[in-house]
């Protein structure tokens, strides 16, 4: 499979200022990219976050033909953890968020997005800073009914409390986007412990002004621990090179 669309990133991840283990992974394939946070009070969160970051990366490695077939792929990872928990004990009722993206096959410079929890994907292109992903949240469900402004979300007692995870259950309903990326986009890929302490703005400030995409991944860690670092801090910067737009 060929594709019109090349990346450069920079990835970084922390346990922050509070957690003693860091229950985040992350993963980069060949044009793949993949955060996923692994649910805080439940057993072995990390087991479950590398679990499906390993599926993804698996299920991707020979290439994605379409957005369907990468869906499919974080169904996988949802069926692997899902299987390993019940397999032993101490990982019983284990689970993990996930969001990810890919470059499709062909013209048009598409890349694909999925998404299932709270971390999200994020795209900062000429200026805006646009949320990609939809939190499967309840806060996020009190938005949609009406019965909180989004403006209400930042600090909200029930920020945390996810309606979809990875493993949890033995099937899950992942979202799935497709955007046509240009060139000089910057994706954002992040777990919550980014998003719950720097504020959008703040964000696209900093996908602004640190354009190497290392640099850019290390600062927005460092922003999130410097405002009190209350959970584990993981942060893919994804910037877009090439496309039929170049």
């Amino acid at each position: 499979m060929t594709r019109t669309i090349t990346f450069v990133h920079g990835a970084a991840t922390h346990t922050g200022q509070l957690r003693r283990v860091n229950q985040d992974a992350f993963g980069v394939g060949d044009g793949v990219f993949v955060v996923a946070d692994g649910l805080g009070g439940h057993n072995a969160g990390e087991v479950a976050s590398a679990l499906a970051v390993e599926a993804v990366l698996a299920g991707t490695a020979d290439g994605v033909e379409g957005p369907e077939q990468f869906g499919n792929a974080v169904g996988a990872a949802n069926r692997a953890v899902f299987d390993a928990s019940q397999q032993d004990t101490g990982l019983h009722g284990m689970g993990t968020t996930v969001t990810a993206i890919v470059a499709l096959p062909g013209p048009g410079g598409r890349v694909a997005v999925a998404n299932v929890g709270d971390s999200r994907t994020s795209l900062y292109r000429a200026g805006d800073f646009i949320r990609v992903t939809k939190d499967h949240s309840r806060v996020q469900e009190m938005i949609d009914a009406g019965e909180i402004s989004p403006d209400d979300e930042w600090g909200h007692p029930y920020g945390n409390v996810l309606t979809r995870a990875v493993g949890l259950e033995p099937h899950v309903e992942v979202d799935v986007y497709v955007i046509t990326a240009e060139p000089r986009d910057r994706f954002l890929l992040c777990s919550d412990g980014l998003i719950d302490e720097v504020r959008e703005e703040d964000i696209a400030e900093a996908l602004w002004r640190h354009r190497d995409p290392q640099e850019c991944a290390d600062r927005l860690v460092d922003m999130a621990n410097e405002a009190g670092g209350h959970d584990n801090i993981t942060v893919i910067v994804v910037d877009v090179l090439a496309g039929d737009a170049a």
